[in-house]
């Protein structure tokens, strides 16, 4: 598992390495992402940095760890985002909005 504060491209990162996460979010988006990856079920519950106690962090990892269901999940998110060419996506995506392709 990954123990993160949750930000967009860290997100992405873990999401892409096929493992579990836990969010200790800090500000704005990494709640939604936190709320997201739980939502996928990859993720134990999302955590407040300004309340974080070593108790709930220490739940948290007993929990996904005793949670195989979430390690599959995120293995197979994270096989399927390793397939996408997201690059080419993008730029198609750009030609048929500017360039009417």
């Amino acid at each position: 598992m990954v123990i993160h504060h949750g930000g967009a491209g860290t997100t992405q990162s873990t999401l892409l390495s096929g493992k579990p996460s836990i969010i200790v979010a800090h500000v704005s988006d990494q709640f939604f992402w936190g709320q997201e990856l739980e939502r996928l079920g990859v993720a134990g519950k999302t955590l407040k940095r300004k309340s974080l106690k070593a108790a709930n962090l220490a739940k948290e990892i007993r929990n996904v760890s005793s949670t195989p269901e979430m390690a599959l999940a995120a293995s197979e998110i994270g096989k399927r985002m390793a397939m996408e060419d997201g690059i080419t996506t993008a730029i198609s995506s750009f030609e048929k909005l500017v360039l009417g392709k």
